[in-house]
């Protein structure tokens, strides 16, 4: 059942194909045959039978695709009148209420903000560190106008001034 091979079938790959393996083979008597993948007895009708498949396959494709714009349409005007209310009664009432629900809203969110940024004010006031300048203190100023005319490679910082007076308010005098 197992021993020696009478044939080695090889599929036209280079690690079969050398003097040694070769030798080895005519020593036991074993016939080494090649082959291709490519049956030339098919002579084309592979080929030709995927093409049709394949047209067969856009046709019908292209059929489903064409419509399945209708079928789409039809499905979502299906579920406009499925979701449309035909009591007018009701209706109206809900017309009536809308824009007084939307002042409301519209009230409800200015407060919020109000609220929010007077809270924001507070913490701010009182996460502020308050510097204290003494008089004859050196002090830099940030210039923001000259940063914007004159470009981001001139410095914004303007000084060194000489603090005369400081005053509890936050304002100094040079």
């Amino acid at each position: 059942m197992f021993g020696i091979p009478r044939a080695i079938i090889n599929d036209r790959r280079i690690h079969f194909c050398n003097r040694s393996f070769e030798a080895l083979l005519s020593k036991c008597c074993v016939k080494h045959k090649i082959f291709t993948l490519y049956h030339p007895q098919t002579s084309g009708q592979v080929r030709v039978s995927n093409r049709e498949i394949k047209r067969i396959l856009e046709k019908t494709l292209s059929f489903w695709k064409s419509l399945s714009f209708v079928v789409e349409l039809e499905h979502s005007a299906y579920w406009a009148i499925k979701k449309l209310n035909f009591d007018t009664q009701a209706v109206s009432e809900k017309r009536l209420l809308q824009p007084n629900e939307l002042e409301e809203f519209q009230l409800r969110a200015y407060e919020n903000a109000k609220i929010y940024k007077e809270k924001t004010k507070k913490w701010h006031d009182n996460n502020k560190i308050m510097e204290c300048h003494l008089s004859r203190d050196n002090m830099c100023f940030h210039l923001i106008l000259i940063l914007l005319l004159l470009g981001k490679l001139k410095s914004p910082w303007s000084g060194p001034f000489r603090i005369t007076e400081a005053f509890s308010h936050g304002a100094v005098e040079e």
